[in-house]
């Protein structure tokens, strides 16, 4: 008896579930595939009080290109739209294309100088409100204009946007691109007690051919929503280590031995908060390498006393590039890239409110102490010779 209530309860609970899922996807608009617009990439540009936004777009209906036949079509189009703002600018999408655009693919969000100096934030608000536009996308500033750095030719049958967002990735090999998602920059931009920064990129010709190449050049600081400084590639790889974001970089290290090539394999940093008032941050960096070369005036075997002199070297370079970054962000231009106040409050809330009330308007500074240890991992495929 007991298994003929069960049947006829399970039954009963299966037909109302496939009546209420009936029921929602008759509310539901399927859009076609020919009726979309994929968005790659997205620009926006602020000029003379309006926004433009360029879009860098694949067409569902364009015959796919092959081959490298002079009539193959391009992979992607750029396409350019103003308003009062970027919402506006981007409803002109669906009105002057009769597709519907669909941001979920976009790659790279591109904002130009202009409009990253006028406030940021209100360029960024459409992307967070709306709810198809993906949060993980790779934010970057670009030195002159989106709409050039979109409309830019690249290698044929390529599509820029790709090349974009491998640029912006490409600090995992250099250490010298800080890659960021849009959710964790807003996040910093957000925080009163960070500071927010993201990639500066910029186009350049290439020497030997009509296509043109994607370069970092530094780092973008913000204060009050606005861009208040670029670091260089040097400072910025100083930043990389300060907020333990390092994963590979090649550094040329110059000795009495010769040159040498050292690649970090890994690096941990640690930043420990004051114990009392009027103390300084201990940030502490830990980087293990390898030797990739070695130029010598005569071809020789490395030596240990070579070795270890590449080493401190080495340690002083990532020492000194380290506090150019933290001088030049943070005292310089009041970007906590190290989010110092904010281990401060978290490390002691109590202490913190003491010292700084809420209402306080001037900007706290904190000061810092650094010390680097470098370790050599490997010196390559021949042992260590002996010193003469």
């Amino acid at each position: 008896m007991r298994k003929i209530k069960y049947r006829v309860s399970a039954a009963v609970f299966l037909l109302l579930s496939v009546t209420v899922l009936l029921g929602a996807c008759r509310g539901i608009k399927i859009t076609e595939l020919n009726e979309r617009l994929i968005i790659e990439a997205i620009g926006v540009d602020f000029d003379d009080g309006e926004y433009i936004v360029t879009v860098q777009a694949i067409d569902s209906e364009s015959p796919a290109s092959g081959g490298d036949s002079e009539d193959s079509q391009p992979l992607t189009k750029t396409l350019v739209f103003t308003g009062s703002s970027v919402g506006e600018a981007l409803n002109g999408i669906s009105v002057h294309t009769g597709k519907t655009p669909l941001y979920s693919q976009a790659r790279v969000l591109i904002v130009g100088f202009e409009a990253a100096k006028n406030d940021i934030g209100k360029v960024l608000d459409f992307f967070l409100r709306e709810y198809t536009t993906r949060t993980d996308i790779l934010i970057t500033v670009s030195e002159k204009s989106a709409k050039e750095m979109l409309g830019a030719s690249f290698d044929k049958n390529s599509i820029g946007a790709t090349i974009i967002e491998n640029a912006l990735r490409s600090g995992e090999y250099t250490g010298r691109v800080v890659s960021i998602p849009l959710y964790k920059f807003v996040n910093l931009l957000l925080d009163d007690k960070s500071g927010a920064f993201c990639p500066v990129l910029s186009i350049q010709k290439e020497p030997l051919a009509d296509s043109c190449r994607v370069n970092c050049i530094g780092t973008a600081l913000f204060t009050d929503n606005k861009i208040s400084a670029v670091m260089t590639p040097e400072q910025t790889r100083g930043l990389l280590f300060l907020t333990d974001k390092i994963s590979s970089a090649d550094i040329p290290v110059k000795t009495d031995k010769g040159l040498f090539t050292l690649r970090v394999v890994s690096s941990s940093t640690k930043i420990k908060a004051p114990d009392g008032s009027g103390g300084a941050f201990a940030i502490k960096i830990t980087a293990e390498c390898d030797i990739t070369e070695f130029e010598s005036a005569r071809f020789s075997k490395l030596t240990t006393n070579a070795v270890n002199e590449a080493q401190l070297v080495c340690r002083d370079i990532i020492l000194e590039e380290a506090r150019d970054a933290i001088s030049f962000s943070y005292y310089r231009n009041n970007c906590d890239i190290c989010r110092l106040e904010r281990r401060r409050w978290l490390s002691s809330p109590t202490q913190y409110r003491a010292e700084f009330p809420y209402d306080a308007a001037d900007k706290k500074h904190f000061d810092t102490t650094i010390s680097v240890e470098v370790k050599i991992r490997r010196t390559g495929k021949e042992t260590l010779g002996e010193e003469k």
